[in-house]
């Protein structure tokens, strides 16, 4: 066990590993790099590797647990080392017999072991009264960018981070005993920068010299991500800002020409009874219709998309009747028959404007898609309230939906029949803003008979 290469070892390692235990008579511990070869051992475990005839540690690498048997009784013998690379070091302990003191003699030194050599997520070190570094794991060798275990000693933490931030957290330790949490930014050897959170109090370190111990955990990429993620959400909210003001102003910026046409539309309707000039008049209204729904979906889906959600306490009928009343000028409204039935036995609170969009779809949906050769169309509207939810069913005898079209009729822009006039959007908003209040839509409908949607919300009384 001569010739030992113990330059190699910080010096922190003599003091706190091998001198407690140097003189100890039951306990033996050596250091030997992952080959196997000595670093350092006490004189206990030379002399107990004599006596049951060990000569080379090299063939018991990767056993942690060897029991060895010979007329000088047993030994037990165990390693503790993490992963194999350059420089690692490995802990052995040697022990003929076990009793209460030696268990916790040992697991001293393997908690000692460990704080240096582990490759756990903080790093760990202690500073003397004069901010220099007395102890130190191998993440801070390698943190920090040291070429060795060696060359962190006697280092001083204010060469690795600004000395006013050092001389504040010592302060703050020094009236509260400890410093939890705090933020840093650190400098590597090389001049790169990281952030660290620190926890930090004070260490006796025997014979009247207390040291700082520190912990940091490396947060670099957090902060990094967060920073990022403020800017993205910055970002985000300017353009949903500036996408709201722009779906809105172009919006009414449009139906208000609309309005003039069907306005004129209406006029030149009196000047001439002409069959042809007429039907011209028929065509731009209808044109023009399909545009004006064109655009109260899209304000639909800007209301449902980039409005914040906000709760109060609604009025279900009043809302139903408001939306209902909108379609009156409806050239189908005069030949079906609607009934309201409101059941709302607790208050309903949700978000009107959201309930108003789904409604509006949903009634223009049971409205265009009415079956003309049916003696009676109908169109019943049912809502019903609990503390928990919120339901409205939304049932017509209309012309149906295809089976083959159920599972699509809320994807953006299909359409389930060729009568649609709209753009396909009309169930997407309600889909879409049923979401954004946690609430569940479904649809049952066959085709010649009709269609019954019902929508699910929770009531946020």
């Amino acid at each position: 066990m001569s010739d030992h290469r113990v330059d190699t070892l910080p010096s922190f390692i003599y003091d706190e590993l091998i001198n407690p235990v140097a003189d100890n008579d039951k306990v033996g511990v050596a250091i030997t790099d992952c080959a196997g070869e000595v670093l350092y051992s006490t004189s206990l475990f030379d002399n107990l590797l004599v006596q049951f005839q060990i000569n080379s540690l090299q063939e018991h690498l990767r056993s942690p647990h060897i029991v060895f048997k010979s007329q000088a009784g047993i030994l037990t013998l165990q390693q503790d080392y993490l992963q194999e690379v350059e420089n690692e070091f490995v802990l052995w302990i040697a022990f003929k017999e076990v009793d209460e003191d030696t268990r916790k003699y040992i697991a001293a030194i393997k908690h000692i072991y460990y704080t240096f050599n582990n490759a756990g997520f903080e790093v760990v070190f202690r500073t003397s009264v004069t901010d220099q570094l007395v102890f130190y794991n191998r993440l801070l060798v390698k943190t920090f960018g040291f070429a060795s275990s060696k060359q962190p000693e006697g280092y001083k933490i204010t060469e690795l981070c600004d000395a006013d931030v050092i001389n504040r957290i010592k302060q703050k330790v020094a009236v509260s005993g400890h410093v939890q949490n705090e933020v840093v930014t650190f400098r590597t050897l090389g001049g790169e920068k990281w952030i660290g959170l620190v926890n930090c109090h004070y260490f006796d370190g025997g014979e009247n010299n207390p040291v700082l111990a520190w912990t940091v955990l490396d947060i670099s990429e957090r902060i990094l991500y967060q920073e990022s993620l403020r800017m993205n959400n910055i970002q985000l909210e300017k353009v949903n800002s500036q996408m709201e003001k722009f779906l809105y102003s172009t919006s009414h910026d449009l139906r208000s020409p609309l309005t003039s046409i069907f306005g004129l539309v209406n006029l030149a309707r009196l000047e001439s009874k002409e069959p042809v000039i007429q039907d011209y008049f028929s065509r731009i209204e209808s044109s023009a219709m399909r545009l004006d729904n064109l655009i109260r979906d899209i304000i639909s889906f800007s209301k449902t998309t980039y409005q914040t959600v906000k709760y109060d306490k609604v009025d279900v009928r009043s809302l139903i009747e408001k939306y209902l009343n909108s379609y009156k000028d409806n050239a189908s409204f005069g030949t079906i028959e609607f009934e309201i039935i409101t059941q709302c036995n607790e208050a309903v609170f949700s978000d009107p404007e959201r309930l108003g969009v789904i409604l509006d779809n949903l009634i223009r949906n049971a409205i265009h898609f009415f079956d003309p050769n049916k003696a009676t169309s109908f169109v019943r509207i049912s809502a019903a309230s609990s503390k928990e939810n919120v339901t409205i069913e939304i049932m017509d005898n209309g012309v149906g939906i295809p089976s083959q079209h159920l599972e699509k009729v809320f994807d953006m822009f299909y359409k389930a029949s060729i009568h649609s006039k709209g753009a396909g959007l009309g169930l997407y908003i309600v889909k879409e803003t049923v979401n954004t209040l946690n609430g569940n839509v479904s649809v049952e409908s066959e085709l010649g008979f009709g269609t019954i949607f019902r929508l699910v919300i929770p009531n946020k009384a």
